[in-house]
């Protein structure tokens, strides 16, 4: 039986510990791939506890005003972190929003509103019109945020920003579909990535 040196690549007996050509150690072989080997594990494995996020601390604030910078960029990744809190961010800025607004609509208006005879409009319902019209605006907004947002995060997956369909599907049959873009948008960072990390 024969194997090939390491070092050379000539043909030398099986149990060979030195190659007949170069003279090249063939225990030294087996120490290089089994550092090798113990190397790439150990980078594989820093790779999953390091994840990738494009704000170095994953925050609140840093995440969401992140969201908000790349709200047209779908061509790139957005770490786990970074994805959960801005969606929690948008989140509370959009309930924060609507609730002051309609506070403020509901305190202007006198509570109960009063009658214009003049115009035949009722303040209060001038106000709840601008409340829903700037609420629809808001929920677009957010919207393409969250949407580009959770592309972003698939890609970062390591999977197609087609998997939002997924959610569009979801909305057909009681939301059972949208557990897929969960689950995909839970998943750690995939190595190597696919699409551009910053």
């Amino acid at each position: 039986m024969e194997k090939y040196c390491w070092k050379c690549g000539k043909k030398i007996d099986a149990n060979a510990q030195f190659c007949t050509n170069c003279g090249a150690n063939q225990n030294q072989q087996a120490t290089a791939q089994q550092q090798n080997y113990q190397q790439s594990n150990y980078m594989q494995s820093q790779a999953v506890a390091m994840p990738y996020n494009e704000t170095r601390t994953p925050g609140l604030i840093a995440s969401t005003k992140l969201a908000f910078k790349d709200t047209f960029k779908i061509n790139k990744c957005m770490g786990r972190a970074d994805y959960w809190w801005s969606q929690l961010g948008m989140s509370l800025l959009f309930w924060g929003v609507n609730i002051v607004v309609f506070t403020l609509i509901a305190v202007t208006a006198g509570g109960l509103g009063t009658f214009d005879s003049g115009s035949g409009l009722d303040s209060f319902g001038v106000g709840m019109f601008i409340w829903i019209f700037s609420m629809i605006i808001e929920c677009i907004l957010i919207w393409i945020c969250s949407f580009t947002a959770t592309v972003r995060r698939l890609h970062d997956a390591g999977y197609s920003g087609w998997h939002y369909c997924w959610t569009i599907a979801g909305a057909f049959c009681f939301g059972l579909l949208s557990v897929v873009t969960l689950v995909l948008t839970c998943l750690h960072s995939s190595y190597p990535a696919k699409w551009p990390r910053p």
